[in-house]
């Protein structure tokens, strides 16, 4: 009857606005995982890069996208696949829109081909966790790479809605709030009152 028929879609209904909530929870918090898990591989990346500079070991000499995508481009981390967050719709086929491996590393990023960004050391090129240490500012709180900003319509956002991902120089990786855990981060090589200033650089 068309009673019973009511009844099932409102229960069909009610249903899904409680399943749908929880998959999409769910996918979120699956990607904010996968994204954590690119920034530590792009952490072992940057160590093999700085152990193949020998006595002058340093990060890339390269702000914003180029950071990280150099480590693809000199052959050291070899999935251009991590260099992409989950929650964009960046893509840079398997690398080839990077150049492949073997390009210049300060060759420009095409648009949507990498999601992180990065920063050099603004003061010297051979920056380290001693030199960190030299200058009392604790590695744990030296942001070295994090999610890049995307355009949402006519504003920037980070593609973690209110978090952002960052990877610190001690090699940890935290999910932080834009507004509340950001205060005190610093950036590579000084203590800017902006603690994310530059690494979402294209």
């Amino acid at each position: 009857t068309l009673i019973e028929l009511l009844v099932v879609m409102a229960i069909i209904a009610t249903l899904a606005a409680l399943v749908v909530p929880m998959l999409f929870r769910s996918t979120t918090t699956a990607n904010q995982t996968q994204c954590q898990s690119n920034l530590r591989q792009i952490y072992m990346a940057l160590t093999e890069y700085k152990m193949k500079k020998g006595k002058n070991r340093h990060f890339p000499k390269y702000d914003g996208k180029k950071f990280v995508a150099a480590l693809y481009r000199k052959g050291v981390l070899e999935d251009a696949g991590v260099l992409i967050c989950p929650s964009t719709d960046d893509n840079n086929n398997k690398g080839e829109d990077l150049g492949g491996m073997g390009s210049d590393p300060r060759a420009d990023i095409p648009k949507g081909t990498v999601s992180y960004a990065g920063r050099k050391n603004s003061r010297a090129s051979n920056f380290s966790i001693i030199k960190a240490r030299m200058k009392k500012v604790p590695t744990t709180e030296i942001a070295m790479a994090a999610d890049g900003l995307v355009r949402v319509e006519d504003t920037w956002e980070f593609p973690h809605a209110d978090l952002v991902i960052v990877l610190f120089l001690d090699g940890h990786v935290k999910s932080l709030d834009l507004e509340d855990d950001l205060k005190g981060i610093k950036k590579i090589g000084d203590g800017a009152e902006k603690p994310l200033d530059g690494l979402s650089n294209e």
